[in-house]
């Protein structure tokens, strides 16, 4: 696909950051992070040069980028990235607001179960519970993320309920997902 689009477009082009950063999130979903950071970095810059600073589909590859790196335990960035798309998401009422919230939830529970990382978790929820169809793994990934969190500052938590999100992100994602194994992780990490 991205060699098909560069024998149309200048390799310089938007279209071009488009196809990586599509290409990109089909990688990492599949867990391929490896290849899919180059052409998330590669798609985000090409955001950076071609589009204004609030463009609001600047979202997703902020988003993506900062999954990613949330993953791979580089902290520091992923949170630099997943800030500014929560600025880009809640100014333009973005589709990414709720992923991009639970991502800040899932980093920011994971240093400390604060506060803020607590906001953003119920955030997370509140903003995806409409989430229907292709996107109703996302409700059970923000719900899941949520419950993780609470725990973290030792509340008690219904493992049942948290099962059941663990169950609907593993029908929708392979093994290798990392959004089934951070669900995976975090549902592991309930008090029994």
């Amino acid at each position: 696909v991205l060699a098909q689009a560069s024998r149309v477009y200048d390799p310089d082009s938007p279209h071009i950051g488009t196809t990586k950063n599509n290409l990109g999130l089909l990688l990492l979903e599949d867990g391929d992070l490896a290849a899919a950071e180059p052409l998330l970095r590669d798609a985000l810059a090409s955001d950076r040069t071609h589009r204004s600073e609030q463009f609001d589909d600047l979202a997703y590859p902020l988003h993506n980028l900062g999954y990613l790196l949330l993953v791979q335990g580089n902290l520091g960035e992923a949170e630099t990235l997943l800030r500014e798309g929560l600025s880009i998401a809640e100014t333009n009422t973005h589709r990414m607001l709720g992923p991009i919230l639970t991502a800040l939830a899932d980093l920011r529970c994971g240093i400390e179960a604060d506060a803020e990382a607590r906001a953003f978790a119920l955030r997370a929820v509140e903003t995806t519970r409409e989430a229907s169809g292709n996107d109703a793994w996302r409700a059970a990934q923000a719900r899941l993320t949520a419950t993780w969190c609470v725990a973290r500052s030792g509340e008690p938590v219904d493992r049942a309920v948290a099962r059941k999100d663990l169950d609907e992100l593993r029908a929708k994602w392979t093994a290798a997902s990392p959004f089934v194994k951070r669900a995976q992780t975090q549902f592991a990490a309930l008090p029994r």
